[in-house]
């Protein structure tokens, strides 16, 4: 969320904002605050925020335009095993969005758009299916987005340099770093994966030096 709202800001969006447990109770509070009065119209929280509120003491009166699930499969996916909150989610939403039997005017109906990059479309996991009987959306196939795996503009490149001994420590370190290195040399954005951290350190302290 940090990050979300950082880069926004250094684009020149300062009606974003994030409330979540790394932030004091005072600065919850005056966040939320701003988001009543208008100050914020983009809110990033946590399912388990807004399971725990009402959303008249987040947003007071004002209208709820679009609400965002991103990284949607984990609703169901977590929700079973994990947390608890996000299986309980779209029985919530739903009462956002109809209101209470009592009082008809309080209902907020808003668009739901969710977001993923890792849910299974269709067959015995069908994660699509799952997340809309999870959050009692109803989706025709023109309410859906289906894109493709494969990304052109990524490319994998799978090396496998001699090495003099197998297991020989030094050796692999140094491969790494050059490894490293060359990337650095090339402006090509690299990760690099390590089994320990012992050998992140080594690694590390090589580049250092």
């Amino acid at each position: 969320m940090i990050d979300q709202v950082t880069e926004l800001e250094e684009r020149g969006v300062s009606f974003a904002t994030y409330l979540n447990s790394a932030i004091t109770y005072e600065e919850r509070q005056a966040r939320i605050e701003g988001i009543i009065d208008g100050e914020y119209s983009l809110v990033y929280l946590a399912p388990e925020l807004l399971v725990a509120y009402d959303i008249r003491s987040l947003i007071g009166e004002r209208k709820i335009g679009l609400m965002v699930i991103d990284e949607a499969h984990l609703v169901t996916s977590w929700g079973r095993d994990f947390r608890v909150d996000y299986w309980f989610w779209g029985d919530h939403i739903e009462r956002m969005r109809r209101g209470s039997t009592k009082n008809k005017a309080s209902a907020r109906p808003f668009p739901i758009l969710c977001l993923t990059a890792t849910a299974v479309y269709g067959g015995k996991d069908d994660v699509v299916g799952d997340l809309q009987n999870s959050l009692h959306l109803t989706c025709y196939s023109d309410h859906l987005y289906i894109g493709y795996v494969r990304r052109d503009n990524i490319q994998f490149a799978i090396n496998h340099p001699e090495k003099k001994l197998k297991s020989d420590k030094d050796e692999k370190v140094r491969l790494t770093t050059d490894a490293i290195h060359s990337y650095i040399a090339n402006r090509q954005k690299t990760i690099v994966y390590f089994p320990y951290k012992s050998q992140i350190e080594d690694v590390l302290i090589d580049l250092q030096t």
